[in-house]
């Protein structure tokens, strides 16, 4: 890789995360960590980082003391990103720890991921001349719920399907007519007979004629007590 082009990379992201600074310090994370130097280095990376590319630890004070080291780890690192990944995953891995697509994850101070890779991207190609595209996001996954689901009616049965409905042999109508004519036939025959004499009525009973005085003590019978109030 040219010079220009590594140059062109850690000016990009050290614009981005410090100004330049090799001295700079980040806030405290929730974790308790906090970010190195002019790349902004997470402190928890430093001793496996500065290992991977000068072949020793550092600790966090002595790197941000060293800027031969800083730049160091940054190439490496970053550099190895970029190669395997291209530009605008380089800058989302190195912000965010993951690939740039469907990654919308944002920082303390409420940055973005795709925020990042367009200010790293724009940095890049002022300094190379180049221009970078950032690929396009993951499409916003489909509620399936929403969509109204298609129903398809079931093919009719074949006559000669089990389960298909045969036609009956005498429907419930046609009962209720035999039964129907069966009982006309029947009033018909009992009005042929000749007519049997009526049995003569009973005598009525005669009843015996109540006087006032009986008549008064039925209604107290019927009413009781009450009839002082009713009448």
């Amino acid at each position: 890789m040219s010079g220009d082009r590594r140059l062109a990379r850690r000016n990009a992201i050290s614009g981005i995360e410090s100004g330049g600074n090799y001295s700079a310090l980040g806030p405290v994370t929730k974790s308790g960590d906090r970010a190195y130097g002019r790349y902004q280095v997470m402190g928890a990376n430093i001793p496996s980082w500065t290992q991977a590319a000068l072949g020793r630890t550092l600790t966090p004070s002595e790197f941000l003391s060293s800027p031969e080291a800083q730049d160091a780890v940054f190439d490496h690192r970053f550099g190895g990103y970029a190669d395997k990944h291209g530009e605008d995953n380089a800058a989302s891995l190195w912000f965010s720890g993951q690939l740039l697509k469907g990654n919308n994850a944002a920082d303390q101070l409420g940055t973005t991921v795709p925020e990042y890779v367009r200010k790293y991207l724009k940095a890049l190609g002022s300094d190379t001349g180049e221009t970078y595209t950032q690929i396009a996001s993951a499409p916003p996954v489909q509620d399936e719920r929403s969509s109204t689901p298609e129903y398809v009616s079931a093919p009719p049965l074949q006559s000669d399907s089990p389960f298909a409905e045969k036609p009956q042999q005498e429907t419930i109508w046609s009962k209720l007519l035999n039964s129907g004519q069966a009982l006309a036939q029947s009033a018909q025959a009992q009005t042929a007979q000749p007519d049997m004499p009526m049995p003569a009525p009973a005598p009525a009973m005669s009843q015996p004629q109540q006087t006032p005085a009986q008549q008064v003590s039925l209604i107290d019978l019927v009413f009781g007590n009450r009839r002082n109030r009713l009448f």
